[in-house]
């Protein structure tokens, strides 16, 4: 193995190493495929085309396939795992549900009854009160009245209203 030289340039250095152990070898490993994949379509022989292709074919299977499933193979149990948790969490989670929706049935069915007197007494008052509107409108009148000679805006009114 060839000493460096002291004075010579870190870049240098680096593109040198990274031609010899990266772009040499992803080199050499494509002009490999391109020949192997070449050979098979140059063959005029069917025999010899149908050797290639179970060659081809148990090739994929033993260095594809196989690490494949393996790798996969956890990941399936994990997902397994997973659903049989989930089904397992919904049957424990679904009675105490079902008493809570039946809680929640109950209390709506309350409350609309609670709302359903509040309006009626309401609709009441509002009716008693129906004699004395006049009343409560003749201030109003008066007050616009006042702000429309003045020229002023009601305290009530808004900017942008």
């Amino acid at each position: 193995m060839p000493v460096p030289d002291l004075h010579e340039d870190g870049r240098t250095i680096h593109r040198r190493e990274t031609r010899r152990q990266i772009w040499l070898p992803a080199g050499a490993a494509l002009l490999l495929v391109l020949l192997l994949g070449t050979v098979p379509a140059l063959l005029s022989d069917p025999l010899a085309r149908l050797r290639v292709a179970v060659i081809a074919d148990v090739l994929f299977t033993v260095m594809i396939l196989c690490p494949a499933v393996l790798c996969l193979f956890l990941l399936y149990v994990l997902v397994v795992a997973a659903i049989y948790g989930m089904w397992l969490l919904q049957r424990l989670a679904g009675t105490p549900l079902q008493r809570l929706e039946k809680a929640t049935a109950t209390l709506a069915q309350r409350v609309a009854g609670w709302t359903g007197r509040i309006n009626q007494q309401v609709i009441g008052l509002n009716e008693r009160f129906a004699a004395l509107t006049w009343l409560f409108n003749l201030f109003d009148a008066r007050e616009a009245a006042h702000h429309a000679k003045t020229g002023t805006a009601r305290p009530d009114d808004a900017p942008g209203d």
